[in-house]
């Protein structure tokens, strides 16, 4: 240290003009006219004094170097761990993004789902209107064969025109029943697709686990950051120590250079002790982590699972049906189109 170098220095040189004014015996010399022998007395017996002073100047500036060397290393070590925090700060925002992106798809997945269960519950309803039509009719047919049985026994009918009639009521049956059919053949299809969008319902639940996961171990980060700061603080406090420390060697100096007058010279102040460094960066980060909260986790396999589907079911006499949905282009944009069946979910690596 440049300070700890100028004390020792200074008291050498006061050393050595203190044996220069004395003479080979340790006496002082009476060739050089004009000087008074009190004053050299005075000078020998103030040169213990000025040996324990010196002593104990050298005792505290090792103190002060090894506390400074301390220092040091702690502040290296502190860096260090400053560093891995930034580094898993920015790992849990982006965690956060992704889990804030889940939870926008989750909600658009809900409403999904919404409205599939009003489209199924409406194709329950007309299955359930077309299986009493087809009991209504069945009943129909059933009067209509006795009413027949009766009128032929009754009035002499010709055989083509009771041909012609059952023929005409047998057309009529097949196409109620060929209605029957599409209408569940489109209820299974149904089934199946709500059967993807629970499973879907499922990974959204795994979801939600990891975003939990994800806010726990935040809230571990943060509780770490506190007990930087009282670290910090901690080292302000031994920093107040060293100056003091410092305070202490200056009124050493002074009361020195009051007691030698003119064969001492002026010493020079020492810098007062660094504090810690500014912990303006790591703040910046904390606020950061806190602003950005969210993220999507990873699924099971390592993929984040993403759907997006928009169907438009419109029916004519409940036999055909239009669909359309969002599909994900090679081109990497998004496109309406009409498919021929549900649009199934889409995986994206991250």
């Amino acid at each position: 240290m440049p300070f700890l170098k100028l004390v020792t220095f200074s008291w050498k040189s006061q050393w050595e003009r203190k044996e220069s004014l004395l003479g080979r015996e340790g006496r002082p010399t009476m060739e050089e006219p004009g000087q008074d022998p009190m004053d050299d007395v005075q000078e020998v017996m103030e040169i213990p004094k000025l040996e324990v002073t010196k002593q104990n100047l050298d005792s505290l500036n090792s103190d002060l170097e090894k506390d400074l060397q301390r220092r040091d290393e702690a502040n290296q070590v502190l860096l260090k761990k400053i560093q891995e925090k930034e580094e898993t700060i920015r790992s849990l925002e982006r965690d956060i993004m992704l889990s804030v992106r889940q939870a926008r798809e989750r909600e658009e997945l809900n409403h999904l789902i919404s409205e599939r269960e009003e489209a199924l519950r409406d194709l329950e309803l007309e299955t359930a209107k077309l299986e009493k039509n087809k009991e209504i009719l069945s009943r129909s047919v059933v009067e209509v064969q006795k009413e027949i049985s009766k009128k032929s026994k009754n009035v002499g009918l010709d055989k083509e025109a009771l041909k012609q009639m059952l023929a005409e009521l047998k057309v009529k049956l097949q196409e109620s029943t060929e209605s029957c059919a599409s209408q569940e053949e489109e209820l299974v299809k149904i089934e199946s697709d709500y059967q993807s969008v629970y499973q879907l319902c499922e990974d959204q639940a795994h979801y939600i686990k990891k975003y939990q996961q994800i806010l726990r171990q935040m809230e571990k980060e943060k509780e770490m950051l506190l007990l930087e700061k009282e670290v910090c603080k901690a080292q302000n406090n031994s920093a107040q120590v060293v100056k003091r420390g410092s305070t202490l060697v200056e009124t050493i100096q002074s009361n020195m250079a009051a007691g030698l007058c003119a064969f001492l010279p002026a010493v020079h102040k020492p810098r007062p002790p660094c504090g810690c460094p500014a912990r303006g960066h790591e703040q910046r980060h904390l606020e950061e982590a806190e602003g950005c909260l969210t993220s999507l986790p990873h699924s099971r396999g390592g993929r984040s699972s993403t759907t997006l589907v928009w169907t438009d079911l419109g029916a004519s006499h409940c036999t055909q049906v239009k669909r359309r949905a969002w599909l994900w282009t090679p081109s990497g944009e998004w496109a309406r189109k009409e498919v021929g069946a549900l649009t199934q979910s889409f995986c994206f690596d991250i």
